[in-house]
């Protein structure tokens, strides 16, 4: 992510907001795992470059929505491609029989 700017907490945040456009910044808190002061940061950083907008939610004024600007949508593809292209690299060591059991693993591994 950093040849895009991304570190991958801000790159995780802006694949979340694109996949879900409108969720709040506590269900996008709950999502990730990061605390509020801390995605509230994050998300201060994505709007001051231009990533993120926040809106009144009409149910709630308190609260605030969250989603992509263009150039939000045009990092988050970008980036999205990196990402795909890293994990080409990284199982094209694997022949094709290993890949399934590889990423089995790293799921079990993610859900600890």
């Amino acid at each position: 992510m950093r040849p895009h700017g991304l570190r991958v907490t801000e790159f995780s945040v802006l694949v979340v907001i694109g996949k879900t456009p409108g969720l709040t910044q506590q269900a996008i808190s709950a999502a990730l795992q990061i605390q509020p002061p801390n995605l509230k940061t994050i998300i201060d950083g994505l709007r001051r470059q231009g990533l993120v907008r926040r809106s009144s939610v009409a149910a709630d004024r308190r609260l605030r929505a969250l989603s992509l600007t263009a150039q939000g949508q045009r990092l988050l593809a970008l980036a999205n491609e990196a990402h795909a292209g890293h994990d080409r690299r990284l199982l094209a060591c694997l022949g094709d029989a290993d890949v399934p059991a590889v990423l089995e693993a790293l799921k079990r591994i993610a859900a600890l």
